[in-house]
């Protein structure tokens, strides 16, 4: 594989992210944000495009420097870590100008959108412990379990919404010893119950087509269960999480075509890139199925985003991301959407927290399911995960 490759993805990710986290790290992203008047007095804006941000890049920022062998981005991964980390500072000090909405009115058992990106911000921490948490200050540290605090007096949707609350627990587990062991068991409970078959559950009751099942649920659920493992008392949690999302990658692979576009399904899809989040995830953390070689994977995710990057009007003037899926489409934002919501789409650049030798980066171009199935490749044939865990004798 060339070094091309890893460079096109780092420059991509630098393009996406540097507005935001620049302006954060200088106080300044409260005055650049383009957000309409209605989006700028709800204010949640700002914590939506810093959460979002800082966790599609933590992984790289939490790469040890001596295994990143281009000298340029090992410039940049330390421009970055210093970057990020004020960034995620100013967002959790009440003195800065960048001060963001964890809880409006310290209301108690309200359901609003700080849970969601205190959540991706609490992820990056977990994905970035060195670099996101033992590198800060004392007064970053106790500003920001401060801050959990505050957003931790609010409940949650039932729905997908319950794994932000136990994720925030889950890092709290982490920094601290302490976390609400219930809250994570009742998100992951809730989630068994919820799965619906072949490696998807429903967000809540319902099963709807969308990519929650990669935006929030199946990366969380692995997360959560995986760190917060001594508090979660049934490890049939964790067992169906990984089953689930190793089924749930071999699908979202086999959506990828050739020249880099997706299938156009269900809200949210101004995410972008965003729904490949538990494909990258899984790749990142080493649990990819055997039917998706590593670098299969870094060939059809490396697609996508020559396809989403090449769209024109994908920023605005000031190099911030616009609505849509190719471009800029305002009419598929729904009205949760603003200019922070969309920075979710860094999701797809976990894997950069891989080494350069990782067989993601270091193996040879290989077609993707797609490509070699309308090649006419005689490939296996897929099966539902059901089917495979009753082959094997396995119930899932």
């Amino acid at each position: 594989m060339s070094e091309n490759v890893r460079k096109k993805w780092v420059q991509a990710m630098h393009k996406i992210a540097y507005p935001v986290i620049s302006n954060a790290a200088n106080g300044t992203l409260h005055d650049t944000l383009p957000l309409n008047p209605k989006e700028k007095e709800r204010g949640v804006g700002y914590l939506e495009a810093i959460g979002r941000t800082v966790n599609g890049l933590a992984p790289w920022l939490e790469l040890d420097e001596k295994e990143i062998t281009d000298s340029e981005e090992r410039e940049l991964q330390r421009e970055y870590r210093d970057l990020v980390r004020k960034a995620m500072a100013n967002a959790a000090d009440p003195d800065s100008t960048d001060y963001c909405v964890w809880n409006k009115s310290d209301t108690y058992l309200l359901q609003d959108q700080p849970i969601v990106d205190a959540a991706f911000y609490a992820s990056a921490i977990l994905k970035a412990p060195r670099e996101l948490w033992q590198m800060q200050p004392q007064k970053a540290k106790d500003d920001i379990l401060k801050a959990f605090s505050r957003v931790l007096l609010m409940r949650p949707s039932r729905c997908n919404w319950l794994m932000f609350t136990a994720t925030i627990e889950a890092c709290r587990y982490m920094l601290t010893g302490i976390g609400d062991s219930m809250r994570i068991d009742y998100a992951l409970s809730m989630h068994y119950d919820w799965y619906k078959g072949d490696g998807m559950y429903g967000d809540g009751d319902k099963f709807v087509m969308n990519y929650y099942n990669s935006y929030v649920i199946q990366p969380m659920l692995e997360e959560v269960s995986r760190v917060a493992a001594e508090i979660v008392a049934d490890e049939k949690f964790r067992q169906r999480s990984m089953e689930a999302l190793q089924r749930y990658c071999e699908i979202l692979e086999h959506m990828i075509a050739p020249d880099g576009s997706f299938p156009f399904l269900g809200r949210s899809i101004t995410y972008r890139m965003g729904a490949f989040h538990a494909l990258s995830h899984a790749a990142l953390i080493d649990a990819l199925p055997q039917s998706l070689p590593a670098n299969q994977v870094r060939c059809a995710l490396t697609k996508v985003i020559d396809k989403t990057m090449s769209a024109p009007g994908m920023f605005d003037e000031n190099g911030f991301l616009t609505k849509g899926l190719y471009g800029k489409q305002e009419q598929l934002a729904e009205r949760y959407i603003n200019c922070g919501s969309v920075y979710l789409t860094t999701f797809i650049f976990l894997p950069l927290g891989l080494s350069p030798e990782h067989l993601f980066w270091s193996g040879e171009d290989v077609k993707t399911t797609w490509e070699k199935v309308w090649s006419g490749e005689d490939v296996v044939r897929d099966i539902s995960l059901e089917s495979r865990l009753k082959e094997s004798g396995k119930l899932i």
